[in-house]
């Protein structure tokens, strides 16, 4: 006989079965859901502990430090065992919550790596660098020598972190996940940064401060009242020698007491030429003409070798902003019974007052090497705090105000990834500069205000993706600078210019796959476009300001991308983050 009940067994099979899925389901997202909120809770701990322990370290209190350092592992290793078992990861390949599932996860196994391979193993090195160690004329290498395995042990750890942050695509993930994600981005690339430093730090300093032979460094002290591309003209010299950390200064000469040469004095090359005038190979004070300090440093070392009767190891670079830097750390500094040099009043007193009080180039010159010898000598005394002295080092590098080029080229190989080397970026970075030289013959760019902003332009159908570079420079001379300012200052129009007015070359230099479609500073004056001499376009471009006046220069061009932007010391930059958003027609 004909059963008609049969359907019945398969549609209970179908409804318990949809009924086990949803359980199944409910059960998964409830599983997910309560690891996913313990996973946070993890992080934010993580991140909590993590600042407590950036003060312990920062403070010396490195059994503080270490304790936390386990605490941080803790947090991290939970928040990864969380968020990486067989249902999490399923889910990760569920439409649209699986992507905020993976950007999670993949944050806590970078954390957890930050914490683990990075962070942990370098708290016992903090104990042995004991910052004590620098104070006074003498640096005790032996400890930074014995860091370095651990440093680069570090250090490669943190490279394939950084590059695993960077792949994390949070871009289609929940608002709160994509903030978190971001911050975490930024603390890995700061910590690897730190890392990194430090580093090269255990690589560079023992031998560069004497600990496998005496070496002397050219002193540069650049007097940014009158721009160059580096900072300043250079106002006054000495010889740093070092020999198994010790540190001594000697032989002071102002810029004026080295001779102008009849020719330079290392053959230039065409694109030197065009761009920055031969002076950069007969004056010291036009060698850093050029943006590039590695060339500053050949040049300036040729001309003081035989000034100096010393051959020299490599050329620091400072200005007066550092000098005021050094003597937060140091406190004031008699110079006599006249005059005694503060944070408050050093940088006045060498960018302005000296030409105020002193008419004769030489004596202002002179003044500026007793100056500089006398915050020098108080930083290698033994009063100085270790801290205070390192944190003021440390803000005059990142402010580009400090470079240093070294005559050994393996050295120079790795200061040149760094902000110290001033040097212009490969070509590849996609890297944009932007630098100031005088050419008013005085005193007077400390009224000079600069700022560029880097973005899109407007343009035509007919050229795509133009990019547009501005820079404005203000000035603050008072309206009778012309007679109120001492001659040395205004520079008596010797160049041709009314006194009290500032004239300023602006140099921008673009990758070289730019093709620059015009520059413009608001009147028919052309500015000079050229190649370097690693294929690199270079725009220069005069400008001229009134008291209380401003100009603008504006540069289009194309280029496939813009990585990096760098210039002179002082400009403010005010370009929108990120500067590599391709541009589109229409901007």
């Amino acid at each position: 006989m004909r059963s008609y009940f049969y359907p019945r067994p398969r549609r209970a099979v179908w409804v318990w079965g949809t009924l086990a899925f949803v359980v199944v389901l409910g059960a998964a997202v409830l599983w997910i859901g309560v690891r996913g909120i313990a996973a946070a809770d993890e992080l934010r701990a993580a991140k909590t502990v993590a600042q407590s322990l950036r003060e312990k370290v920062i403070a010396g209190d490195t059994d503080a430090a270490t304790v936390l350092s386990e605490s941080l592992a803790g947090h991290t290793n939970r928040a990864v065992e969380l968020t990486s078992d067989p249902v999490w990861r399923a889910a990760e390949f569920l439409p649209f919550v699986g992507k905020n599932l993976l950007a999670v996860g993949q944050s806590a196994r970078i954390v957890d790596g930050l914490a683990v391979d990075v962070t942990v193993p370098l708290i016992p090195i903090a104990d042995g660098l004991d910052l004590s160690a620098i104070a006074g004329t003498s640096v005790d290498l032996a400890p930074l020598a014995a860091a370095a395995p651990a440093l680069d042990k570090a250090y490669k750890a943190v490279i394939p972190i950084r590059e695993e942050a960077r792949a994390v695509n949070a871009d289609v993930t929940l608002p709160f996940i994509r903030r978190a994600v971001d911050e975490l981005k930024a603390l890995v690339d700061s910590t690897a940064e730190s890392v990194e430093v430090l580093n090269r730090a255990a690589i560079l300093i023992p031998p560069m401060l004497g600990g496998s032979g005496p070496r002397n460094y050219l002193l540069l002290v650049q007097n940014s009242a009158e721009l160059r591309a580096s900072g300043g003209v250079v106002g006054a010299t000495a010889v740093l020698s070092v020999s198994e950390g010790e540190v001594t200064i000697s032989g002071q000469k102002s810029a004026a007491e080295f001779p102008l040469l009849p020719a330079p004095i290392l053959p230039l090359t065409a694109a030197e030429g065009t761009l920055y005038g031969d002076g950069i190979g007969r004056d010291l004070e036009a060698v850093n003409l050029t943006p590039d300090f590695a060339r500053t440093a050949e040049l300036a070392v040729a001309m003081a070798q035989p000034v100096y009767g010393t051959t020299f190891d490599g050329v620091l670079a400072i200005d007066p902003y550092v000098l005021q830097l050094l003597l937060t750390a140091t406190g004031p500094v008699s110079v006599n019974a006249d005059l005694v040099l503060s944070e408050k009043n050093v940088v006045q007193l060498l960018l302005t007052d000296v030409y105020r009080d002193l008419a004769n180039q030489q004596a202002q010159e002179s003044f500026f090497a007793v100056m500089t010898d006398a915050v020098l000598n108080a930083v290698m005394s033994d009063n100085v705090s270790p801290r205070a002295l390192l944190a003021a080092l440390l803000e005059g590098a990142s402010d580009g105000r400090i470079l240093l080029w070294s005559a050994d080229s393996a050295e120079q190989a790795m200061l040149a990834e760094t902000t110290l080397a001033g040097s212009l970026r490969p070509s590849a970075e996609g890297f944009v500069g932007v630098y100031l030289n005088d050419a008013t013959g005085g005193k007077m760019d400390v009224y000079v205000t600069a700022a560029t902003k880097l973005g899109c332009a407007p343009t035509s159908d007919e050229v795509g993706g133009t990019r547009r570079a501005t820079i404005t420079l203000s000035s603050s001379a008072p309206a009778d600078a012309a007679t109120a300012l001492p001659a040395a200052v205004t520079g008596e129009g010797q160049e041709g210019i009314l006194p009290g007015h500032i004239r300023t070359q602006v140099v921008v230099v673009l990758p070289p796959d730019a093709v620059v479609v015009s520059a413009t500073r608001g009147d028919e004056q052309p500015a000079v476009v050229a190649r370097d001499d690693e294929g690199r376009s270079v725009v220069t471009m005069p400008t001229e300001i009134a008291p209380g006046g401003s100009v603008a220069v504006t540069i289009d061009f194309t280029a496939a991308q813009i990585a990096t932007i760098s210039g002179t010391a002082g400009i403010d930059f005010l370009h929108a983050e990120p500067v590599f958003i391709p541009c589109s027609v229409g901007g």
